[in-house]
């Protein structure tokens, strides 16, 4: 398809991100990601002190194995600095939903992450996410 010169010039909202970006030291990259289908998969976790340390050295096995797979872009773990119960687990995967629940869910590596968690009764909140846009520092 042929796109005219105006197609091509940034939109009003494209240029005001990108000056507000760069006055705070941030590149802005429009949408357009080489990741097909960039999934962001956010976990909120209610977990009492005590079973933190459980929770953290099950997590960090399950993601020596995560990091090895074909689809998962980045993760972070982090904690509520005022409610440090409140856990909250942020995946990028270049997978859909639908994708994610029937190839990632079902790996055996997954199996004692999981029954910790119902063994436990740890409060788990997931939600799906999609990118609008991204910011990186250059």
């Amino acid at each position: 398809m042929f796109r005219s010169f105006k197609d091509t010039l940034p939109s009003r909202r494209e240029i005001i991100v990108g000056a507000v970006a760069a006055v705070v030291g941030l590149r802005y990259t429009k949408g357009d990601s080489p990741v097909k289908n960039k999934l962001t998969l956010v976990v909120r976790f209610r977990i009492p002190e005590l079973q933190q340390a459980e929770f953290f050295a099950k997590i960090r096995e399950v993601f020596t194995h995560i990091v090895q797979e074909n689809t998962f872009i980045e993760a972070s773990l982090v904690q509520d600095m005022r409610d440090p119960e409140s856990i909250l687990n942020y995946e990028v995967w270049d997978e859909t939903p639908d994708s994610f629940m029937k190839d990632q869910m079902k790996k055996d590596y997954r199996a004692a992450f999981e029954k910790m968690i119902v063994d436990l009764k740890i409060e788990r909140t997931p939600a799906w996410y999609s990118t609008i846009d991204d910011w990186k520092r250059e």
